[in-house]
């Protein structure tokens, strides 16, 4: 009986021990926030797993809970000037031994940066072209005229749709790509309307005007999927 209670006892602080333990991540998660600096949060998540940066903005990326059979929780910080401008979060599946972020190295399993960013939970796509062979480049004049009426249109979905229609009939610049994309603060939404546009630009080689639209890495990424897939 005796043996039996210490058996009870040992596993009732092993699971003390890692809800504590879980119980403190979310915590200290929690506790992050925008204008943090880069040593309010290393107190918080300790040193990054990885690290990134671009002349405006640096990117940590923390691994936790990683095992042999899954891969770690991710938690992505963006610092501006050194302060907090966003943070991301998301559990990993399960991994797979034939996954190619997966490298073996005498027996042990190296891990390699994250790319596995949340999707945005709606995907527009371009709607079906009746006149394909004659669409043509939108002018100036045309285009401003768009511009106002999709700025103008009260809700976001009305907008995407007015620019799902006009792409079955028109190509745009990269330029006006970027000021449609203009319309909406938040780089998730910018991407819904690049999502529509990516394969009706006739400038793609001045791409990276629309990349520098979006303030953080990860969306970056994502752009630059949409943008090499569009074709």
């Amino acid at each position: 009986m005796k043996i039996y209670n210490r058996i009870l006892s040992a596993i009732m602080l092993i699971f003390i021990i890692v809800s504590c333990k879980t119980l403190s991540i979310s915590h200290r998660l929690l506790s992050i926030e925008q204008g943090m600096t880069k040593a309010e949060v290393s107190n918080l998540l300790g040193t990054p797993d990885y690290r990134r940066f671009t002349q405006e903005i640096e990117q940590w990326e923390f691994i936790i809970g990683e095992t042999p059979t899954r891969y770690g929780d991710v938690i992505i910080v963006d610092f501006v000037d050194g302060k907090v401008v966003n943070l991301n979060s998301f559990k990993s599946n399960l991994r797979d031994i034939n996954d190619p972020d997966i490298s073996v190295n005498s027996g042990s399993n190296i891990r390699r940066p994250s790319q596995r960013y949340e999707q945005s939970t709606t995907q527009y796509t371009r709607l079906p072209s009746q006149n394909t062979n004659n669409k043509t480049v939108i002018t100036k004049n045309e285009f401003d005229l768009f511009f106002n009426k999709v700025k103008k249109s009260p809700f976001a979905d009305d907008k995407l749709h007015l620019i799902a229609v006009e792409s079955t009939r028109r190509y745009f610049t990269c330029q006006q790509c970027k000021e449609l994309m203009s319309i909406y603060s938040f780089d998730d939404e910018k991407l819904k309307i690049l999502q529509i546009l990516a394969g009706n630009i006739i400038d793609i080689q001045n791409h990276q005007i629309i990349l520098d639209s979006f303030s953080f890495l990860s969306t970056k990424d994502k752009a630059k999927e949409i943008l090499l897939f569009s074709k």
